[in-house]
């Protein structure tokens, strides 16, 4: 019998590119995911597609899945419109950037803005409450890892349907998502009448696909009978780097490479070459590539949405066209 996980790596509103993926293969196989995977592990923004695939409902009696890959698609552009509403990061830094003493009001604005969270915790909750009610890990309808970092502690916490069965998924889900410096840490009570402090997965597991391997391998599932689809949230295509690297100094890192941006996306790439020497053939990583100018974590605009989910219909069609990873998903899973 062959085990099969879905893992969904972070990337903020840019989820709605695993989300769109994930659309395909439902509709490729006339299966949801929640019938076609056995384990699902998301980070930040994967939390909340990986939740949500695996919310259940009651219809005629049944315990059914309540949202498809579709359906969680317009839960991207609501993500977009009632969280993501204010200014996104790179706008706050453009007066940054440059600086331009004929703009000091933009500049100092902009400094007031990078001392207090770029937007609201309450309306990620909000949301996500919206979505998931008061259902519980224990509901899901199939196993669920949701990876977090405790701030508390300075180390990884990832609930586990099986163990933490009593947390509600929202709460959850939310501090998945809550990515420092965007949203505010999340408080969660713990055993002892202490209190986690919660904050983006992504911090240390941007890329969960390694983790949920090793969980489902020390539980007795072998290599050999795993299949392992990882689904990330786009990748900056390299912009080039000149000679004037070497006399860049803190700031040059932070806007023009984009510092957090390379960390992540060297976290997620050793965790996918690992699985790859790990798994061989039954791993599967879909990453799209994105512009290097076009790549941010909060531009909640309905355009922005858009061009990503293009980007994303590119990357199938061009993919289908090669006879290449997607067809091989697509018999993997449904096998």
């Amino acid at each position: 019998m062959t085990y099969k996980i879905l893992a969904v790596d972070g990337g903020g509103i840019r989820g709605i590119i695993p989300a769109t993926i994930t659309e395909f293969i439902e509709r490729e196989t006339g299966r949801s995911a929640s019938q076609l995977f056995d384990m699902f592990i998301g980070t930040s923004t994967g939390a909340i597609l990986t939740a949500g695939l695996v919310t259940p409902t009651e219809r005629g009696g049944r315990v059914v899945r309540r949202y498809g890959a579709r359906e969680i698609m317009r839960i991207y552009r609501n993500l977009g419109s009632q969280v993501f509403q204010d200014a996104d990061l790179a706008t706050v830094l453009e007066p940054l950037e440059k600086p331009n003493p004929l703009k000091a009001k933009k500049m100092i604005e902009s400094i007031q803005r990078l001392h207090e969270p770029l937007h609201s915790v309450r309306n990620l909750e909000r949301l996500l409450g919206e979505q998931y009610g008061d259902i519980t890990m224990k509901d899901v309808l199939k196993r669920l890892l949701l990876t977090t970092y405790d701030l508390q502690s300075r180390s990884p916490l990832v609930f586990d349907s099986a163990e933490h069965k009593n947390r509600k998924v929202a709460k959850v889900v939310a501090a998945s998502a809550a990515a420092p410096a965007f949203f505010a840490p999340v408080r969660m009570p713990r055993a002892g009448g202490q209190r986690y402090l919660l904050t983006d997965g992504g911090v240390c597991l941007s890329n969960p696909a390694l983790h949920a391997c090793i969980v489902a391998m020390s539980e007795g599932v072998r290599k050999e009978d795993m299949v392992v689809v990882s689904i990330g949230t786009g990748h900056a295509q390299s912009p080039g780097v000149g000679d004037d690297i070497e006399n860049w100094g803190p700031w040059q890192w932070m806007l023009r490479m984009g510092l957090l941006d390379v960390m992540f996306d060297a976290m997620a790439d050793a965790a996918d070459q690992q699985l790859a020497l790990l798994l061989g053939a039954n791993y599967h990583r879909l990453q799209v590539a994105l512009p290097p100018e076009d790549v941010h974590l909060d531009d909640g605009s309905a355009a922005y949405v858009d061009r990503l989910h293009n980007y994303t219909q590119a990357f199938i069609n061009d993919d289908l066209s090669g006879g290449g990873r997607l067809r091989r998903v697509i018999e993997a899973v449904r096998s």
